[in-house]
């Protein structure tokens, strides 16, 4: 499958809200325990982006935040 870039729409002129600033990226190992609550507002992203009927952008999103999957 076909790795989609993500690019940033302008928020000027877009209808797909930006990513919230406090979106988090675990690089290294991930702590449920400790790392749950940090991936909230990035669940929250990509179900409003999901349920606003962009579907592709919410998966693309996902991928980006976690490539190892």
């Amino acid at each position: 499958m076909e790795k989609t870039p993500i690019t940033v729409p302008d928020a000027a002129t877009s209808i797909i809200p930006l990513p919230p600033a406090d979106v988090v990226y675990h690089k290294d190992s991930y702590n449920p325990e400790k790392d749950a609550l940090s991936d909230i507002p990035g669940l929250r992203y990509a179900l409003d982006l999901f349920l606003a009927s962009h579907m592709v952008e919410s998966e693309n999103f996902c991928n980006e935040m976690d490539p190892a999957k």
